[in-house]
């Protein structure tokens, strides 16, 4: 698909749809591929065009709007990382100006994790032993179901199995909301 380069410098809509419509996909896709998150991945798309339409009296003929595409959204992607970076930095720098705040968070949080975790232990030892296996090599190990079939010499259905089972035996005995919001966060994984 050809785009007149001359027509978006001028900043004709019409040949900028056509560009957004052909090459949006292509984008967010190169920028997913990077980085494996659909939302941000989005974003960067967007800011891409964005930076398009914004710097389009930049466009050159002497280089194919696919490269020059590619290129902005390289550095777009490029500019939003270091700035998720210096947001992180920022953050970190905010908690090491309170270090009480920051030792009282983290006692607080080895505490709740011992005591989350010692009572999921308690209650996968009430399942069978091959069902208990499967269980931490998926949700806590994070094995793929072939993976853990491979481990175990089982196939991928009794995996399945086995997961859908432990589940249903571990869910009546949950006992607190620190033991569900435990497993919410191993079953996300």
């Amino acid at each position: 698909m050809s785009i007149d380069i001359m027509s978006l410098r001028g900043g004709d809509r019409d040949t900028f749809d056509k560009l957004f419509y052909s090459y949006y996909p292509s984008v967010r896709n190169y920028v997913l591929g990077r980085v494996g998150n659909d939302y941000f991945a989005e974003e960067v798309a967007q800011l891409t065009f964005i930076r398009i339409w914004e710097k389009r009296s930049y466009l050159t003929d002497e280089l194919d709007i696919n490269v020059q595409v590619f290129r902005i959204a390289k550095t777009v992607l490029i500019d939003q990382l270091r700035s998720k970076c210096r947001k992180k930095n920022d953050l970190n720098f905010i908690i090491s100006q309170n270090p009480q705040k920051d030792v009282e968070d983290q006692l607080f949080y080895n505490i709740s994790y011992k005591d989350t975790f010692g009572r999921l232990n308690k209650i996968l030892d009430t399942l069978p032993p091959v069902r208990k296996r499967v269980f931490e090599l998926s949700k806590i190990k994070g094995f793929s179901h072939k993976e853990i079939s491979g481990i175990l010499n089982i196939s991928t259905k009794t995996v399945e199995c086995h997961i859908s089972k432990a589940l249903k035996q571990i869910k009546p005995l949950w006992s607190s909301l620190n033991v569900i919001a435990a497993v919410i966060v191993l079953l996300q994984k």
